[in-house]
């Protein structure tokens, strides 16, 4: 992000919740098969959501909306559609979480 004022224009981002499209995540981002600790992912949950919500609790709409940072599959995103992506990627991966123990039920 730079301190530059942009002009960025909405993206479809509510499309993160159809799951019939498979999206690859870049590779920094890939699950790995080494093991993790359930408290370590928590804190780094709760840590990126406090930044998250610092960024956003600090500053107008309108200056969110006069920021971006690129998404890998949706281009540049302005602060406030960030946010939202945010929560529609973690409703993504709460459908995916609950079809897996579905399966594990059975």
């Amino acid at each position: 992000m730079s301190n530059e004022e942009v002009q960025i224009e909405p993206k479809p981002i509510s499309l993160i919740l159809d799951r019939s499209n498979k999206v690859q995540a870049p590779a920094p981002y890939e699950p790995t098969t080494e093991p993790k600790h359930v408290q370590d992912l928590l804190l780094k949950l709760e840590s990126a959501r406090t930044s998250l919500v610092a960024v956003y609790g600090g500053a107008e709409s309108s200056q969110l909306a006069k920021k971006g940072f690129t998404h890998p599959a949706f281009g540049l995103l302005d602060i406030n559609q960030w946010i939202e992506f945010v929560g529609f990627h973690e409703q993504r991966h709460l459908e995916q979480i609950k079809e897996i123990k579905a399966h594990l039920s059975v």
